[in-house]
């Protein structure tokens, strides 16, 4: 069984979707004044951006290094997936993977990614010793 190209083309349509809207939310907070707490800045990063908030050069900044460094991101994750790049092996042993139509008749008796991403945060900080 393979990714049809349909299934690929709404995976790769809904990450540049994805981008977007993350990138929307940070410029949203941003020109709002909300809080930026998710964020963790320093108090003189907030000063900052407090009193430049209504910048659109700033704006125009922020959204390309935003945009930018996901695209980047995503990128890089697709070549992980497609096999042209290996992680680290400091992260433990990699046997490759596919992304595959799901088949009609799935249990669903595996673990989601989503379910483990932000405890793998965890673990990577330990092994990278942050």
């Amino acid at each position: 069984m393979k990714l049809s190209e349909e299934s690929k083309k709404v995976f790769l349509l809904e990450i540049h979707e994805i981008i977007n809207r993350n990138v929307s939310f940070t410029l949203d907070k941003f020109k709002k004044g909300s809080s930026l707490a998710c964020f963790v800045l320093t108090d003189e990063e907030e000063e900052y951006i407090e009193s430049n908030k209504s910048s659109p050069l700033l704006h125009s900044i922020i959204e390309k290094i935003i945009t930018r460094n996901l695209d980047d991101a995503f990128f890089s994750l697709m070549g992980l997936l497609d096999g042209l790049t290996n992680p680290n092996p400091k992260f433990g042993e990699w046997n490759n993977v596919l992304l595959v139509d799901m088949p009609i008749d799935y249990d669903g008796d595996s673990t989601l990614l989503n379910e483990v991403f932000f405890s793998a945060f965890d673990e990577w900080k330990k092994i990278k010793g942050k």
